[in-house]
């Protein structure tokens, strides 16, 4: 389970949610009889007023009692952003809203600079002991 499905604890909030992950945000989709509450969240460098590492917006309410519960959603998620103790795994965002071009360097590219370390030393080595002789 990731990070985004861990944030809200169990609640009457969290009976029927559903969690969309796109790559620089998330739609919490909350539902409480005919009320619907869509929360998108992101990183906090996309807005002016953060939850601690995270930005929360209201961007639909719908049904009778739509507008208590986007209110519920929104506070729940602040506080449990707020709360977190580990970060969020954001993908880095431009100003415009979509995701910059960059690299993440993982454990494969570490094994293939090693191997790459190792060439040049072999022949390093190699050079040397040919000029000596």
């Amino acid at each position: 389970m990731g990070y985004f499905q861990r944030l809200l604890p169990p609640s009457e909030l969290t009976t029927d949610l559903g969690i969309q992950i796109d790559h620089y945000h998330v739609l919490y989709r909350f539902l409480r009889g005919d009320a619907v509450a869509v929360v998108d969240v992101r990183s906090s460098s996309a807005c002016t007023t953060p939850a601690g590492a995270l930005c929360i917006e209201v961007v639909q309410q719908s049904g009778a009692g739509g507008d208590v519960l986007a209110a519920d959603a929104s506070r729940a998620l602040s506080y449990a952003a707020r709360g977190a103790h580990e970060a969020a795994p954001w993908i880095i965002v431009a100003a415009d809203g979509t995701p910059a071009p960059h690299r993440v360097f993982g454990r494969s590219h570490l094994v293939l600079g090693g191997v790459l370390l190792a060439i040049v030393a072999a022949g390093v080595l190699i050079s040397i002991v040919r000029r000596r002789r």
